[in-house]
């Protein structure tokens, strides 16, 4: 009964903030996490100037060009996002990232930022 209640819980929430399931997430987002060998976390339909809003993309001059009113979408995508550059030989390998958000608008997309999940939570625009 309880395990009911938590999936009802969740799914109220997923369908509540608009999240989409991984195979309803554009193809780039999809493509991206899978290159990671990671997961779409999540994925938001929503519109650039409400995206623009998130602390995650806030301040990003790759959708400046966009007006406000158009539809985009973000992915938060959970996967082993390497950091660059490499170390040098003599250097110890920094951990991953494990979470990078992805933009995507219209046929374009941009990876505005990785991150960790702790630092970095899913917030719907």
């Amino acid at each position: 009964m309880v395990r009911i209640r938590a999936f009802a819980s969740l799914l109220l929430f997923v369908i509540a903030t608009g999240c989409t399931a991984a195979t309803e997430a554009p193809a780039a987002c999809l493509t991206t996490a899978r290159d990671d060998n990671g997961t779409v976390a999540a994925s938001f339909r929503s519109t650039v100037g409400a995206i623009r809003r998130l602390p995650a993309v806030s301040n990003n001059p790759q959708l400046a060009d966009y007006a406000e009113d158009e539809k985009a979408t973000v992915c938060y995508i959970d996967g082993q996002i390497p950091k660059g550059p490499p170390p040098p030989p003599s250097g110890t390998i920094p951990p991953s990232f494990d979470r990078a958000v992805l933009i995507v608008v219209g046929t374009e997309a941009y990876f505005i930022s990785a991150g960790y999940q702790e630092n970095m939570p899913i917030q719907a625009p």
